[in-house]
């Protein structure tokens, strides 16, 4: 009871009834009033029907001799060429299933366009031979007329397959279906109400099918949010993940379950509709609304499935050390989202009956044009691939390249994302970036620093040996240094100073880090100086008078003019050291 209250109760089930009921009585208006279904200058003709001097009076007796105010099994199985395996009696059977099948998939004949020469040709199927053949439905090519003598028929391969194009049409025989809702009998006339050209039993059949429609989505959204969850997003209990938690679960399952449970029912609908028998012009409608349907939320539904696997593999990149394996993400979401449009562009296709085989074959053909049209896009495609598989850069390297300077935000399927360091955005195109020569400093194992340190002209010699030597133990010592290869030694005389090269590489991966090792060096460097006296020039001129020093004084050198500092320095050198934990 609780079932049903909480259906009729809530305002949504009158918004669907209503909505729906538009679109169907829509539908049926069109049924009921054709366009010049059966206009004045077609009764000659439908009066000598019987004659079949023509596709037109043989499909028009066929017709007129199953509706049930003129049903005659009899007369309509005259229609079909009387093969030597069928009987008077199967004739009239097939007859009528012939019929069920035209209704069955809404295949409504509009006599306006059937020709009504008796010596039809056949141009288009058979171009050359030019035969006596009318196909009046291109979905089904085994259904068509041919001449005999002076009559047109059924032809035998129609009437040999009509027990097949039965079968696939309805899953189990409806002749019993077909008593009970038309009342139609064999040999009999039965008369019955319409309204608005549809029986009764027609009208239950479509306010059934609503609330089919509507029962069936309302179960379908309590049943299928819990199978999503516990077959494809399976809770994460993990306390710090973000996405893959209980609310967001809840979320995402109920998103991917509207689409599923509407395409779930319209391909239920799909299988219902011919059971009900209508008339061929409704079921038409109706099947191709159906039809029309499916895609659209097939593409839906795959967009949702997309967005579920492009969050589990970003949840499965936190797990992974390789960043590059983060980056291809979008890469596979893009093309997978690109992939599902291409499918249900080609199943709207398919669904208002166009030949989608030949239209891939007729783009095969214009290939060439259309690589010649789309050179650029085709280029920037296998760029991407090309960038993917090498991995010259990935998100967040600094790279440089022509005319191109800053940090790779993102790289998609058609160009890469660049922020310039006067933070504007560059698009560049792949074709073009996998073409040009591009330095990457985000690859770098080391961030140098050079500089030249300017020390006045009057500092002793000892105390210049000593601070490079400092300098020296300073980087030995220092954690973030490259300790295999750096340069520190007197450069040369200035014009106003005493130049120290300063030539270091740090072990850091980021700009950040590299200027923050940078500052504590320049630090290092100002009290190393301060400790052993050691004065930095300016760039200016100035004029000293002074005695020339003594020569016993800043003797202390060694061998092969290693800068060794004299006892006393070098006792401050290793306070120094200790004092910034670099001993």
């Amino acid at each position: 009871m609780y079932f049903f209250n909480s259906f009729f109760s809530n305002s949504s089930f009158f918004r669907f009834f209503f909505y729906s009921s538009v679109v169907f009585f829509s539908l049926i208006i069109l049924f009921i009033f054709p366009k010049n279904a059966f206009s004045q200058d077609l009764e000659t003709e439908k009066q000598r029907s019987h004659l079949q001097y023509s596709p037109f009076h043989t499909l028009y007796f066929h017709y007129k001799n199953l509706q049930t105010d003129t049903y005659s099994p009899i007369l309509a199985s005259k229609t079909l060429y009387p093969t030597a395996e069928t009987t008077a009696q199967t004739r009239q059977e097939l007859a009528i299933k012939l019929s069920q099948i035209f209704d069955g998939n809404g295949l409504y004949l509009d006599f306006d366009k059937i020709p009504k020469e008796i010596n039809y040709l056949d141009t288009i199927t058979f171009p050359k031979e030019k035969k006596h053949i009318y196909i009046p439905f291109k979905k089904f090519p085994e259904i068509y007329l041919e001449k005999y003598a002076n009559q047109w028929f059924f032809s035998p391969v129609t009437v040999r397959n009509i027990p097949k194009l039965y079968d696939q049409t309805f899953p189990f025989d409806v002749q019993d279906v077909t008593r009970f809702l038309v009342g139609k009998k064999n040999n009999q006339k039965i008369h019955q109400t319409f309204f608005w050209g549809l029986s009764f039993t027609h009208w239950v059949g479509l306010g059934a099918m609503l609330l089919f429609a509507y029962l069936a989505y309302r179960f379908l959204l309590l049943i299928l949010p819990f199978l999503i969850k516990f077959f494809i997003l399976k809770e994460n209990h993990d306390p710090e993940s973000v996405i893959f938690g209980a609310d967001f679960n809840r979320k995402r399952s109920k998103r991917l379950a509207r689409p599923l449970s509407w395409y779930l029912i319209f391909l239920l609908l799909y299988e219902a509709i011919p059971l009900w028998q209508f008339p061929a012009k409704l079921s038409f409608y109706l099947l191709t609304s159906v039809r029309l349907a499916l895609p659209v939320f097939a593409v839906v539904m795959g967009y949702g499935l997309i967005q579920i696997l492009a969050i589990y593999l970003q949840e499965n990149a936190k797990k992974q050390t390789d960043t590059w394996y983060e980056q291809l993400i979008p890469f596979i979401r893009a093309t997978l989202q690109v992939i599902v449009i291409v499918f249900g562009f080609f199943y709207l296709l398919d669904a208002l009956n166009f030949n989608v085989t030949g239209l891939i074959a007729g783009l095969s053909i214009g290939g060439l044009a259309v690589a010649l049209a789309a050179q650029d896009t085709i280029k920037n495609l296998f760029g991407s691939l090309t960038i993917f598989i090498d991995r010259p850069f990935k998100v967040g390297d600094w790279i440089i390249t022509d005319h191109i300077d800053g940090d790779v935000e993102e790289i998609g399927i058609r160009s890469t994302r660049i922020r310039t360091f006067a933070n504007s955005l560059l698009y560049v195109p792949n074709g073009k970036l996998s073409d040009m020569i591009i330095d990457n400093l985000g690859m770098r194992q080391y961030r140098r620093y050079r500089t030249l340190l300017n020390v006045r002209y009057d500092t002793p010699p000892a105390n210049l040996k000593a601070f490079i030597y400092g300098l020296r133990e300073m980087v030995a010592h220092h954690p973030k240094t490259r300790k295999d290869f750096y340069g520190i030694h007197f450069f040369e005389y200035g014009k106003s100073s005493l130049d120290i090269l300063f030539y270091i590489f740090f072990t850091v991966p980021t700009f950040e880090e590299e200027w923050a090792m940078k500052e504590e060096i320049n630090f290092l460097i100002l009290e190393l100086a301060e400790e052993l006296d050691v004065k930095f020039a300016f760039g200016t001129q100035t004029l000293h008078i002074e005695s020339m020093p003594n020569n016993s004084q800043n003797k202390n050198t060694s061998k092969n003019n290693e800068v060794i500092p004299d006892e006393n320095l070098k006792g401050k050198i290793e306070e120094f050291l200790k004092r910034n934990n670099l001993g």
